[in-house]
């Protein structure tokens, strides 16, 4: 580690960085694949446009794996997920993330 006493770091661009909620990070129920997804989604632009197979792309999973996790975050309120029917039968996902669990009060 000598070379590194005497090293300097330049960054040329500093990172714009997230502000997250601890709640999560510290819930034991959640896994910490779900903690890590969730980590993602929360420092995404809040216009960006949520679905499975560009989010899976972004946190470097399978479909089906995302898919899995979701499903435990949802389980554990952090995301509500509304599905309906579109007029050709297939169906249409609504997210909603929050901050907090959601209250079923505020659906």
């Amino acid at each position: 580690m000598k070379e590194l006493s005497n090293a300097q770091f330049l960054f040329k661009n500093q990172m714009p960085y997230a502000t997250i909620p601890k709640a999560y990070l510290k819930d034991e129920k959640l896994s910490i694949k779900a903690k890590g997804v969730l980590t993602i989604i929360y420092t995404l632009p809040q216009e960006w446009n949520y679905n499975i197979k560009g989010l899976s792309k972004i946190c470097n999973l399978t479909e089906k794996t995302l898919s899995n996790i979701l499903k435990e975050i949802i389980e554990e309120g952090y995301i509500w997920r509304d599905k309906t029917r579109k007029k050709n039968g297939q169906y249409k996902y609504t997210y909603l993330v929050h901050y907090e669990k959601i209250k079923k009060e505020w659906l």
